[in-house]
């Protein structure tokens, strides 16, 4: 069960099926983790590009998987 905000990003970030869940009904993923958030806060995650997100995320995996072989 996640507990805090940057457990809920860190598990975004490894988890592609806790990502969707999440960009897909925000509220009922982070109640079903036991997390509450603010309205204010589940407007910045409603506010969040899918499709940026996972670009980010691809080019953050490159830029690491380089760094270690480099």
């Amino acid at each position: 069960m996640i507990k805090l905000p940057h457990e809920v990003i860190g598990r975004a970030i490894a988890d592609e099926d806790f990502r969707k869940r999440l960009f897909t009904n925000p509220r009922q993923t982070l109640a079903d983790e036991g997390v509450e958030v603010d309205d204010a806060t589940l407007k910045q995650l409603e506010a969040l590009d899918p499709e940026t997100v996972e670009k980010m995320l691809e080019a953050a995996g490159g830029q690491l998987g380089q760094a270690a072989l480099g």
